[in-house]
């Protein structure tokens, strides 16, 4: 027998559930189980606040009625207990999911936040696939079945609210869940042709808990028809949550891997309505290695470049780099169309593909002796609305470990980050020219116009070369050069 043991919130949410099933005729009343990725959290004494609570006998929606109904009538013999966790014992809003047939949703179930958790309530159920769609027909089932149908055996653990023990029907969930083993409760094969997203769901928690996926799932995550099967059954949204959720994770560089090494970089990054992908690609473990050495060593272009920066866009430029040749407006149409990527990440993709050669004539002056005008103008000029140069520098070198030897590129990318440190070049997007536009036509005697822009750009680049310069100094420049920012 295994047992959990409860923290004080989690024991008073499961005698105010119990309480309420007691409320309910016995014809009507349910089991109640905390299901799926809270059990396995709390065996592996991880904190979990997302529970799904399984029912057996009645649909979530059905039971948030009666749960509401308790509430309102006892809630209040609670309050106290609550008040002394520092929570509160009111249920509040209630978010009703419906039934959809059109979209294979057949059960309709409840949400809601409640001392502390996040609670979603649903029925023990069945699943019957078809061969054109990963939404199942769903009908009331039995824990058993319940547990079966779900992706992996440590995620198919349930802690049973009446008996307070932990209840394994496939069942080598436990077996797994001690032994760090990934693998499905039924047979592979079948089980990712019923829902290919699984392929996703899987190397996303091998990679999240540093476990190994057992080798006959393994085999079928291989299979070109799962692959296949990928492209055409799952929605690109749901792609993009998995992949969002493994490079945000504690160890994308690991799932990137499984990506790479299951051969499944096609099906997951590009467009899934054309064949096209870099042959660059292939090589994408040197880029994910890379990048890996870079975020976990010291170093400048680490801690100038990319230490503030969002970890999850860092791991999609690198699972991008490969398109480092591919016009710009191609790329971003595959990590709009692959993974759904942000708007944002989409933007500066497709920039650091477009700048690519910029950058490089950047980093090679910064090898020399520049003038801090020259090397911070031309920063500005990657994007002049938005603080994403960084992002952009990270692509290149990236790209660059396809070409050079990994050593060598650090060491010129440092010479760079050195240089923009030196010069106080690092929050170069929070700078404004000393004179604005208002000021610039009144020491030109002129009205606004064309020659405005290149005007503020001569005062900044001024500026970066003049760092203890004064504004009376650079109305003095402008006034010198009146002709020549005139002409433009």
């Amino acid at each position: 027998m295994v047992s959990i043991t409860l923290t004080k919130n989690e024991d008073l949410l499961r005698r105010f559930l119990l309480d309420c099933a007691e409320r309910l005729p016995v014809e009507l009343r349910p089991e109640l189980r905390f299901a799926g990725g809270w059990v396995r959290d709390k065996l592996l004494e991880l904190p979990s606040h997302d529970i799904d609570v399984a029912l057996s006998s009645m649909t979530g929606a059905e039971f948030g009625k009666h749960l509401q109904e308790f509430s309102s009538k006892h809630g209040s013999r609670y309050e106290s207990e609550a008040a002394a966790l520092g929570i509160s014992a009111q249920l509040r809003s209630l978010n009703y999911i419906a039934e959809n047939p059109e979209k294979s949703k057949h059960l309709a179930t409840m949400t809601t936040k409640f001392l502390g958790f996040d609670l979603d309530f649903a029925n023990l159920r069945k699943e019957t696939y078809s061969d054109t769609s990963r939404n199942p027909e769903m009908e009331f089932g039995t824990p058993e079945e319940d547990a079966l149908r779900r992706d992996a055996t440590i995620n198919a653990l349930f802690y049973n609210l009446h008996t307070q023990e932990v209840e394994d029907f496939t069942p080598r969930g436990l077996s797994d869940l001690d032994k760090k083993i990934i693998r499905t409760p039924l047979e592979p094969y079948q089980t990712f042709k019923d829902d290919p997203l699984r392929v996703l769901r899987l190397i996303r928690f091998a990679s999240k808990y540093e476990f190994e996926i057992d080798s006959e799932a393994l085999a079928a995550m291989k299979d070109k028809s799962i692959h296949h099967a990928l492209k055409i059954k799952i929605s690109r949204e749901r792609v993009g949550v998995e992949v969002e959720k493994m490079v945000s994770g504690p160890h994308p560089h690991r799932a990137l891997m499984l990506i790479q090494d299951l051969d499944l970089y096609e099906s997951v990054f590009a467009n899934p309505n054309n064949d096209f992908v870099p042959e660059l690609a292939s090589a994408n473990a040197r880029i994910y290695d890379g990048l890996q050495v870079i975020l976990g060593t010291d170093n400048l272009a680490n801690s100038v470049l990319f230490a503030k920066a969002d970890q999850s866009l860092l791991w999609y430029l690198a699972a991008y780099a490969a398109w480092k040749d591919v016009e710009p407006a191609k790329v971003k149409s595959a990590a709009w169309e692959g993974i759904k990527a942000t708007r944002e990440n989409q933007q500066v993709i497709e920039k650091a593909v477009a700048n690519r050669q910029q950058i490089l004539s950047i980093i090679e002056m910064a090898q020399g002796v520049p003038r801090p005008s020259e090397i911070g103008m031309a920063i500005r000029r990657l994007d002049p609305h938005a603080n994403t140069w960084r992002s952009q520098i990270l692509y290149s070198m990236l790209c660059d470990f396809y070409e050079h030897d990994g050593k060598s590129v650090v060491q010129r990318y440092n010479t760079f980050a050195e240089y923009v440190r030196s010069q106080g070049l690092e929050n170069l997007h929070e700078r404004v020219p000393i004179i604005n536009g208002r000021k610039m036509a009144d020491v030109l005697q002129t009205k606004t116009g064309p020659w405005m822009k290149g005007a503020l750009d001569l005062v900044m680049a001024w500026q970066l070369d003049n760092p203890d310069g004064s504004r009376e100094d650079a109305i003095e420049m402008v006034k010198q050069k009146r002709a020549e920012i005139l002409k433009t």
